[in-house]
């Protein structure tokens, strides 16, 4: 049994090398790329960390996962992580969907007269984030704490490349995500698991250089005609500087789905994000409305 070359080098050489690795302590980490209930654009990345070794193995990808027969989606994937769960515990759990509402989305005291006036914390430090941005965008727009976010005009206003953002909390994409993610929280594989925010195109564009990558591949792979080379190339990149190994089934998956490639990327940002390789956020933010992983270039 070998790991394709194509992503580094042969790690594995027969079972007894497996078996050998098996023996010592591993911890799991786990990557959801989350799509529509009533869709099956849903993929689960499973990897395991080999501390002694400090090996790095994709134990497994799910894709397409959604409804099957009389179970719905959320049940099809509850009882995946369950499964999963058994023999190893994990770790983290990494997704791409908002775990947070925007701060003005439901109840406002009875006594709130405007955003200008707001007196949440997390919506005053929106005024003064916006203020600061509107110092050098003078045409840019008030910020709306119903449908944003802090983390949303915290990294508009650290990152100026518009291609890099997805729709805001509660935009068009965004918003069934977030409904979702909220009700899988309350269900019993999520809450024993520590859960992060990561943005998976934000993660190829800080590590581009240590990826060797352009930034226009950084920000293209995803792309339909593109992004099948790119993601083959990030592959081999992770398995070369952070002992990323991969076997040829799930390298065929990563490689030709994007949504799968996510998961991939995810379940890695978990693992980074429990070794404390990630950047924190600037003391005066506040972290209890949302803060999304990066991890450290």
């Amino acid at each position: 049994m070998a790991i394709s070359k194509k992503c580094g080098e042969v790690a594995l050489t027969d079972e007894e090398d497996l078996q050998d690795l098996k023996q010592n302590p591993v911890q799991r980490f786990l990557g959801l790329s989350l799509g529509g209930a009533k869709s099956n654009r849903t993929s689960l990345t499973v990897i395991d960390f080999y501390k002694k070794q400090e090996k790095l193995f994709v134990l497994d990808t799910y894709e397409a996962i959604g409804a099957s027969g009389t179970a719905s989606a959320d049940q099809v994937l509850c009882d995946l992580l369950r499964e999963i769960s058994v023999d190893i515990e994990p770790e983290v759990l990494a997704v791409d969907a908002p775990l947070t509402f925007p701060p003005c989305l439901f109840e406002c005291e009875a006594s709130c007269q405007s955003v200008e006036k707001c007196r949440k914390p997390e919506v005053r430090w929106m005024r003064s984030c916006f203020q600061k941005s509107k110092n050098k965008k003078s045409k840019l727009k008030l910020f709306t704490p119903y449908s944003q976010r802090p983390i949303d005009l915290f990294l508009r206003q650290e990152y100026s490349n518009e291609n890099l953002f997805q729709d805001e909390t509660m935009g068009a994409n965004q918003a069934p995500q977030a409904a979702r993610m909220a009700y899988l929280q309350r269900q019993a594989p999520f809450m024993e698991v520590k859960t992060i925010e990561v943005w998976p195109k934000f993660v190829i564009f800080a590590l581009q250089k240590q990826l060797k990558l352009t930034k226009r591949e950084a920000l293209n792979y995803r792309n339909l005609e593109l992004g099948a080379d790119i993601r083959a190339k990030i592959l081999e990149k992770m398995a070369e500087k952070f002992k990323v190994f991969i076997y040829e089934r799930d390298q065929k998956k990563l490689i030709n789905n994007t949504v799968t490639f996510d998961s991939l990327i995810l379940a890695w940002v978990a693992l980074l994000f429990y070794q404390g390789k990630v950047l924190k956020p600037k003391s005066d933010f506040p972290v209890e409305s949302g803060w999304v992983e990066i991890p450290e270039c």
